[in-house]
């Protein structure tokens, strides 16, 4: 007789009940092991791989125990599971957002090397820089949107590159009204040392709260309460100029672009506590 091929037919593995009692005699079987006997013969009448068939079940089978034999009464039948997750490549367009906002944390140390170094134009290149960086924030965003990209990693990463480049250069700023580079500087009537470092303490302690105030809120999923409003998007444009200005004229030897410089600054630390005020007020009714 011509074996029949296990291609040709659909097999059928033997039941347990269908077995003969000689073949469990002086035996004694785990339920497992049965499970993968049976695994092995339906991959070996489909040839699919083992793994397919053999799965360990969320529900553990239902056993019943004699002396000598553990038979498994049921054995849960489970789909293979199948990732619909995209793997999305490093320098796509998909990950354009993300990058550029990785740009901003790349660039802090290089604005801080910038303006410490013995260039001749130091601080021009640590403004240019900054300036960059701030166009950077406008642009992922704007990507973000246009793509309807959305990344929970980005939308953490963001504002917290925000915030590392504007405390860094707020630091490298009062450094520079302490440590001045001119004698001239030191003892000018309009520059005392608080004049750079208060709306520095004002800004940076603003935005660690909020933004412990926003992690409050999100864990209790109101988040939406304390998004950023209007006020909020005009204090950090005030905020950039500033810091642009400053980080390129940061003594009262320039004049004139030193002045617009630190009333921006105090426009922006203005705006800054205005605009917490109003974030307090829409989560007050959470404390």
């Amino acid at each position: 007789m011509n074996p029949i091929s296990p291609r040709a037919t659909s097999f059928v593995p033997p039941s347990i009940s269908s077995m003969p009692s000689w073949a469990f005699n002086n035996c004694s079987f785990q339920a497992e092991d049965l499970i993968g006997g049976v695994a092995r013969w339906r991959a070996r009448a489909s040839d699919l791989p083992l793994s397919y068939h053999y799965r360990t079940s969320s529900r553990a089978p239902t056993v019943s125990t004699t002396k000598k034999l553990i038979i498994a009464k049921s054995m849960d039948e489970e789909t293979p599971e199948i990732s619909t997750k995209e793997s999305v490549p490093l320098f796509s367009v998909k990950n354009l957002p993300n990058i550029l906002t990785w740009l901003r944390v790349v660039a802090i140390p290089v604005i801080v090397m910038l303006f410490y170094s013995d260039l001749q134009h130091k601080y021009l290149w640590s403004a240019v820089l900054f300036a960059l960086a701030g166009i950077t924030d406008f642009l992922d965003g704007k990507i973000a949107r246009a793509l309807n990209i959305h990344s929970a990693f980005g939308a953490f990463l963001d504002p917290v590159a925000d915030k590392l480049i504007v405390a860094t250069a707020l630091i490298l700023l009062c450094s520079a009204s302490v440590y001045p580079a001119s004698a001239a500087s030191a003892f000018h009537p309009l520059s005392p040392p608080w004049l750079i470092s208060l709306p520095s303490v004002i800004i940076i302690c603003r935005e660690i709260f909020i933004s412990a105030l926003r992690e409050w809120m999100a864990s209790s999923g109101k988040r939406s309460k304390v998004a950023v409003g209007f006020q909020g998007k005009v204090k950090t444009t005030v905020q950039m100029i500033a810091l642009v200005v400053l980080l390129y004229a940061p003594f009262p030897s320039y004049g004139l672009i030193y002045t617009i410089g630190i009333v921006n600054l105090y426009v922006a630390a203005i705006l800054t506590v205005t605009s917490a005020i109003g974030y307090i007020q829409a989560a007050m009714n959470d404390f």
